[in-house]
């Protein structure tokens, strides 16, 4: 297992910078891509592969019921955010849903005035969780698997987070106070980042730096994947990596 990591890592180079206003983006570049074969999210909701839905006709805040019918693994990464039923959730933790299975998967709350049916199932909002927003779920999450084996999150502090973000980011609250609100907000400011930024050859990665500091860094190790996740939110999220950034969180917003 050691000598396969660090052969893996041997083989990643970095590309050139890329800079736009207090932000740079280096590519980390790799010859071969990883021998799993796997699709994204987006990808198996497409094609009608998976079915994410309260866990039953009540729900519950912190769990989702997965089913993936085809014969496929699938990919679902850490902060990718699902929208619809009867609140919008984020992901907890990473995870590859085996061909043919029902999953309850770790969730957290990012709307808080909201408990009731929009839609039967989930959609992806083609978007991750900020990197404030992140970091604090995951040392959260972390707590909770050390002490209890439970990968819920603290809710309340994310829901105190998103509150605080909506603040910084001079953005009027939201009805239900949905990060997703937020997000429609300050997208033109998203999207002068993201045009600014591209995808090289043999790009598998990335390292973020903001005002000089690391933001995040991100390796998803497929080619054709990460290309795919990128156009989510520049891939600024990882696959239980190190840390990792969206958009979200740049100037103006902090």
């Amino acid at each position: 297992m050691e000598n396969n990591l660090a052969t893996f890592l041997a083989d990643i180079s970095v590309g050139p910078e890329q800079f736009y206003k207090n932000m740079a983006v280096f590519p980390l570049l790799a010859d071969q891509s990883a021998n799993l074969e796997f699709i994204t999210l987006d990808e198996a909701l497409a094609q009608r592969y998976l079915v994410i839905t309260e866990i039953d006709e009540t729900g519950q805040v912190p769990e989702l019921k997965v089913v993936n019918n085809s014969n496929r693994k699938i990919l679902l990464l850490d902060g990718e955010e699902l929208v619809g039923a009867k609140q919008n959730r984020v992901l907890n933790v990473t995870i590859l849903l085996a061909p043919n299975s029902e999953t309850l998967i770790p969730v957290s709350c990012i709307e808080q005035g909201r408990w009731s049916y929009k839609s039967r199932e989930f959609s992806s909002a083609n978007r991750t969780m900020s990197a404030c927003l992140r970091k604090g779920k995951a040392q959260s999450v972390h707590e909770r698997v050390r002490e209890s084996g439970s990968f819920a999150s603290d809710q309340g502090e994310i829901w105190q987070e998103i509150e605080q973000k909506f603040v910084r980011c001079q953005a009027p609250p939201s009805p239900t106070m949905a990060l997703s609100d937020l997000c429609e907000a300050k997208k033109d400011t998203t999207e002068d980042y993201l045009k600014n930024f591209s995808l090289v050859d043999k790009q598998m990665g990335l390292a973020v730096f903001i005002d000089g500091n690391i933001a995040g860094v991100e390796f998803l190790g497929c080619h054709d994947k990460f290309q795919i996740l990128r156009n989510v939110s520049m891939i600024l999220r990882h696959p239980g990596s190190i840390i990792s950034v969206s958009l979200l969180g740049f100037p103006p917003c902090s």
